[in-house]
């Protein structure tokens, strides 16, 4: 296998991995927690953002990094716009949820888990796109 099939297959594990998980958390895990008991709440949401981090950073870091690989190696639009998603699904990240999660460790705020469940659409929206530009992609690159 050479460098391009390599790195191409790893992004494409990594984005519709990631993919996968952030529809599971938009329909299931963010709606749980407007069911938690709001006495045990604090302790919920800071483990929630623990554990979820262990998982969503490396995979995130590996998409930023193989994506910027693919960018450079195959430029195309359909990269291009690919990427770019990249950049606003870490802008959303950094702007939109961190911020609402760390609300959510000081108290329970059913407006802010509200919130946070709106906004994450446009990452799961996004995640959803990538993961459709990215069969365009390879069928392109690899020519199938």
């Amino acid at each position: 296998m050479d460098l391009h099939t390599i790195v191409t297959t790893i992004h494409l594990f990594v984005t519709f991995s990631l993919c996968g998980l952030i529809w599971t958390i938009q329909l299931v895990h963010y709606p749980t927690f407007l069911f938690i008991n709001q006495k045990v709440f604090n302790e919920f949401a800071t483990f929630h953002s623990s554990q979820i981090t262990k998982i969503v950073a490396p995979l995130m870091i590996l998409e930023l990094l193989s994506g910027v690989y693919l960018f450079w190696s195959f430029p195309s639009l359909t990269s291009g716009i690919s990427f770019a998603l990249i950049i606003f699904i870490w802008l959303s990240t950094a702007l939109m949820s961190v911020p609402l999660h760390k609300k959510l460790y000081s108290a329970y705020d059913v407006t802010v888990v509200h919130k946070l469940i709106h906004t994450n659409w446009l990452r799961t929206i996004f995640w959803s796109i990538r993961s459709i530009l990215l069969i365009s992609f390879v069928k392109i690159v690899f020519e199938y």
